[in-house]
């Protein structure tokens, strides 16, 4: 999936951080399966990439300011 994470890693830092969620704008917390979903079924190949390159342009901000950012 995105920077390395899977569906499983996703909702695990999710439920860890549920503000984080809510900031993502989630209600309650879909289960993995529906991430699954979205990724493999729902989203076109354009949208994966971009979310990918998206991913990984916020991750090297993010470490390049030292913050920390998910491994």
């Amino acid at each position: 999936m995105v920077n390395g994470w899977d569906e499983i890693a996703l909702h695990g830092h999710l439920r860890a951080n549920p503000s984080l969620g809510r900031d993502l704008g989630f209600e309650t917390l879909p289960n993995q399966s529906t991430f699954w979903r979205a990724w493999h079924h729902r989203f076109s190949d354009e949208l994966r990439d971009a979310v990918q390159e998206c991913s990984d342009a916020i991750v090297q901000a993010a470490r390049t300011r030292s913050s920390n950012t998910p491994s």
